[in-house]
């Protein structure tokens, strides 16, 4: 089943789901931690970034034990490698990416009692990422020292800079992974949690990205893992 597919089942879900009458619903604020990961097939390490996310969800009950929670939000992640240094001169590099994603998830609830209950759930999220970039920043002895630095948005695959010296420019550019990458991706999951008083849920959970991220690369694949940790409070 490739990820169209899936894609078209899972909105055929929600849809479903919506249009039925008999169903009651908790709106919920989320917020949580995440640490996600990309690997390729040729590197031997994985580029690990650290970052947090914010929205909001449903958590529709369908049966006495059963819900399913779609929603809406916005991540970050960032990564800060080891400075660098290019004909003597050190830079910091980092990269940072911003996403909105739409979760879909199915919600098994078991009850620990009059007022907790553990959840256990399996689902999708649908990613697209608004912005990614690289960004190499140099040092500067004093203040007066024009700022030196060059980013490079590799998912336009457009370089940009301020004062470098073309000899710098060459250096990074030959470092510099220039891949371009795909916006959208596709993320199944699950994990679980502990649901207490009605109100709050505190939860985590894993994901394997479903999509190649690559588009320019028809030597290697990538593809996205994510690792996260979380709070949902339900009015």
């Amino acid at each position: 089943m490739n990820c169209r597919t899936i894609t078209v089942s899972l909105l055929t879900v929600v849809l479903s789901v919506l249009s039925s009458k008999n169903m009651s619903a908790y709106v919920g604020f989320e917020a949580g931690y995440q640490r996600y990961s990309y690997k390729t097939k040729v590197a031997e390490k994985a580029r690990l970034f650290n970052g947090f996310y914010v929205g909001m969800s449903d958590n529709i009950k369908l049966f006495k034990a059963i819900s399913i929670s779609p929603g809406l939000q916005y991540s970050f992640g960032s990564r800060y490698d080891e400075r660098v240094s290019f004909l003597g001169l050190s830079a910091k590099k980092t990269t940072q990416e911003h996403f909105i994603e739409a979760p879909l998830r199915i919600k098994l609830l078991f009850p620990l009692g009059r007022r907790s209950s553990l959840i256990l759930y399996a689902g999708a999220t649908f990613s697209y990422s608004i912005s990614g970039e690289t960004t190499y920043e140099f040092n500067r002895t004093s203040k007066e020292d024009p700022l030196l630095s060059y980013k490079y948005d590799y998912y336009n695959g457009d370089i940009s800079s301020e004062n470098i010296p073309d000899k710098i420019k060459e250096l990074i550019n030959k470092n510099l992974d220039k891949n371009k990458y795909n916006r959208f991706d596709v993320l199944l999951g699950g994990g679980g949690g502990v649901f207490f008083g009605n109100t709050l849920i505190i939860h985590i959970g894993y994901e394997l990205g479903m999509i190649n991220r690559y588009l320019n690369n028809d030597s290697d694949s990538i593809s996205k893992n994510n690792l996260h940790i979380g709070a949902s409070f339900l009015f």
